[in-house]
């Protein structure tokens, strides 16, 4: 998460694969072109991008869990919010990610009351959580949940940088179960 807009457009990112690539589909959602190395993608190259899929090797995930990558909330360009909405009716659920150290934001609280209304479970994912004392993760899991109603057991804090990612891959494996 970042407060300046990273993500452009929609990624569909696929795990459990034999080798990592992505195809790069155009506005008009034709396949464009192969990219063999991940790391060579760039946001700003793929303005005209409607979507990209990564396929990743990593089996932490199982391959039967797709996870999308949308341009956030707060995106000052319309057609950013407007590919995360016109995206959501494919979603099986909402998996927000949330910085620890940052409030719940107006426009995050108003999308959990738009995803509510679309019938799809919400999860909120708060990353950063290394930079907080347990019981300052504890406090800012259960502000999450009175403010945005999202149920505790499907809240998760993880530090990637620790690599403290227990949490949501259960939360994962719980979503995949249901």
């Amino acid at each position: 998460t970042a407060t300046k807009p990273t993500t452009e457009t929609i990624y569909e990112i696929f795990f459990g694969n034999d080798v990592s690539y992505a195809e790069v589909y155009d506005s008009e959602g034709n396949f464009e072109r192969r990219v063999d190395d991940i790391k060579t993608l760039k946001n700003s190259e793929l303005t005209n991008a409607s979507l990209v899929k990564v396929f990743d090797t990593s089996c932490n995930i199982s391959s039967s869990i797709v996870l999308v990558d949308t341009p956030g909330l707060s995106a000052p360009n319309p057609r950013h919010r407007q590919a995360l909405v016109d995206y959501l009716p494919k979603a099986d659920g909402v998996l927000l990610v949330s910085d620890i150290n940052q409030q719940l934001t107006a426009s995050l609280l108003s999308f959990i009351q738009t995803a509510k209304l679309a019938n799809r479970p919400i999860f909120l994912v708060m990353t950063q959580c290394d930079l907080k004392a347990e019981s300052e993760v504890e406090a800012a899991r259960k502000y999450a949940v009175s403010v945005s109603g999202i149920p505790s057991e499907n809240v998760a804090c993880v530090s990637a940088y620790k690599g403290n990612l227990d949490e949501l891959y259960a939360l994962l494996s719980r979503i995949q179960s249901d």
